[in-house]
């Protein structure tokens, strides 16, 4: 076989920019938020770096990549901050796909760290009032748009011997929380289960700052 061509995609880097959405604190910020890249129909190729662990504020390069689609798996765990949002070229692409280069040469992503957030507290007791241990609490935001994007939202956890469970950092708005035995996993089955049964879980109101306390006993999700 001669005179074969097989187009290549160039290699491009990507600038990540960390920004705090609120005046700076009095005391420097030591946590590093991680963001990181997953080819969206494809694996990683050799020498292609997808993940990046920014200062906030502050900024990084994510460098051979492609121009493809690509989805964000973005994590940060501290009191009280929380990521707000991570936008391309101004569109929020949090919980959405986004193609590297449809925005032009130059465009970057911007994580938004907010300053505000809370964290939720169950209190799970069967029906005596006795605590009930190793036992999965779940946690959605009621403001979730569609299953798909609540698969990527949802918080979940296990109580602890005394029936006890403490969300991570949270985002301030309206959730159902819920205690469950039931198993449950990132099937598009169970996600169903779960956006079909929220009107049956408890409504917390998180205010900025807040944690509330909730007693649940658990349900049947199924």
């Amino acid at each position: 076989l001669t005179d074969l061509k097989f187009p290549t995609s160039p290699r491009v880097s990507l600038n990540t920019e960390v920004v705090l959405d609120g005046p700076q604190p009095n005391t420097q910020i030591t946590v590093k938020p991680r963001l990181n890249l997953t080819p969206l129909l494809r694996t990683q190729i050799p020498g292609e770096k997808l993940g990046v662990q920014p200062d906030i504020p502050g900024t990084q390069q994510m460098t051979g990549l492609l121009l493809d689609d690509y989805t964000i798996r973005a994590t940060l765990i501290s009191p009280q901050l929380y990521i707000k949002d991570v936008t391309y070229n101004g569109r929020s692409v949090l919980y959405a796909p986004f193609h590297l280069g449809s925005a032009g040469e130059g465009a970057g992503l911007q994580m938004i760290i907010a300053q505000d957030g809370g964290n939720i507290g169950a209190n799970v007791a069967d029906k005596n009032g006795n605590p009930v241990a190793d036992t999965r609490v779940i946690i959605m935001p009621a403001d979730t748009p569609s299953e798909a994007v609540l698969a990527a939202q949802i918080i979940s956890g296990q109580t602890d011997q005394t029936g006890h469970y403490t969300s991570r950092t949270l985002a301030p708005g309206k959730y159902y929380v819920v205690a469950t035995e039931d198993s449950y996993d990132m099937t598009p089955e169970s996600i169903g289960n779960l956006w079909q049964s929220h009107a049956r879980y408890q409504e917390v109101d998180l205010n900025p700052l807040g944690s509330p306390q909730v007693t649940l006993q658990p349900v049947t999700i199924r």
